[in-house]
């Protein structure tokens, strides 16, 4: 076994450890979460980065799945919400087809980033 392979196997057990140990999964799932969505209000790559928390530490792809979709749908009520505060949303659905991409690629993102369950 070389270092490197060392090193692997450490992270590995480590993560396994923390998916075993759902009060700690829940507080670092919860803290790239907020993470993610903070870096999200400047750049697309937030989306990606909390769906890779959720991922990373979730028990299971079912888990990982649902928890991405839940992320999505509060930054779903976030953005309408935001537009309705402000009086343009009637603005935001005569956009058509840029409106369905504003609401379908924070999904997209999300669940690419939850996906590192599935390789994990």
């Amino acid at each position: 076994m070389t270092l490197n392979e060392g090193h692997l196997v450490g992270v590995v057990t480590r993560i396994a450890l923390i998916r075993s140990t759902a009060s700690l999964r829940l507080a670092l799932v919860s803290v790239g979460i907020l993470f993610g969505l903070s870096l999200a209000l400047f750049h697309w790559v937030g989306f990606i980065l909390a769906g890779f928390t959720i991922g990373l530490f979730a028990a299971s792809v079912k888990e990982a799945m649902v928890a991405a979709l839940f992320v999505w749908i509060v930054v779903l009520i976030t953005f309408l919400g935001y537009a309705t505060w402000y009086g343009q949303l009637d603005r935001v659905f005569s956009l058509g087809e840029l409106t369905f991409l504003a609401l379908i690629l924070p999904l997209a993102l999300i669940f690419l980033g939850a996906a590192v369950r599935t390789v994990t």
